[in-house]
């Protein structure tokens, strides 16, 4: 004789776990779309920063930009998610970019790309505080005005100076004086070991905002 398994009473479907469901699988959905979105807009914005902004023949450095815009928006995403300080973080990239190559390849960099700062940093006051931003810019700022100003009257270029200055305006006391160093000493140790590699004085420098870029960019994430 064949034993039948008990029937057992259907469960009802509980609306509140299928809400629940469904908005996890939205949210990761629009996760993931504005993470593409996000590389999409940072690739663009980098490639034409370069190539319109230049005003000269920039060779690799749009490709190589735009590249590394892809990483940055990856990490920005992780860092600060689908934010305005994560777009802060983007836009402050291009005008790094910018300036970089610039400063390679013509030695300079237009005022414009610190001007820019300054509207820019105004989003880090709810975040930041408007006196760390001052303190910040001051720290960075006034040792490099007394060398200029006191023999043997060594100093930075003054693109470097209002860069860096601005640079620390928008991270804040601690984080834009961190970035500030970091980018001096990676110039520093950079310059001695290419000197060296070319046969060159210690005394022929190398351009100095990619290496700020680079400071203040990792100072950022922090």
């Amino acid at each position: 004789m064949m034993i039948l398994p008990p029937v057992t009473p259907v469960m009802p479907i509980d609306p509140t776990r299928v809400y629940e469901l469904v908005s996890a699988n939205t949210e990761a959905v629009k996760a993931v779309l504005f993470l593409l979105g996000f590389i999409v807009f940072a690739v663009v914005s980098s490639v034409l920063t370069v190539r319109c902004l230049a005003k000269t023949k920039t060779g690799l450095y749009s490709e190589i930009g735009g590249s590394i815009a892809m990483a940055v928006a990856v990490l920005l995403f992780i860092r600060y998610g689908a934010s305005l300080v994560a777009l802060q973080g983007l836009l402050l990239y291009d005008l790094l970019l910018y300036a970089s190559v610039s400063d390679i390849r013509t030695r300079k960099a237009e005022d414009w790309a610190w001007i820019a700062m300054i509207p820019l940093a105004l989003c880090s006051i709810p975040r930041i505080g408007i006196l760390s931003m001052l303190l910040g810019a001051g720290i960075v700022f006034l040792p490099q005005l007394a060398m200029a100003v006191l023999p043997p009257h060594k100093t930075l270029g003054g693109a470097d100076i209002k860069l860096s200055t601005a640079s620390a305006f928008l991270l804040g006391a601690v984080r834009g004086v961190g970035g500030y160093l970091v980018g001096l000493l990676a110039s520093v140790i950079f310059t001695l070991i290419y000197n060296k590699a070319k046969g060159r004085s210690n005394k022929d420098s190398y351009p100095l905002i990619p290496f700020l870029a680079v400071g203040v960019m990792a100072a950022f994430f922090i």
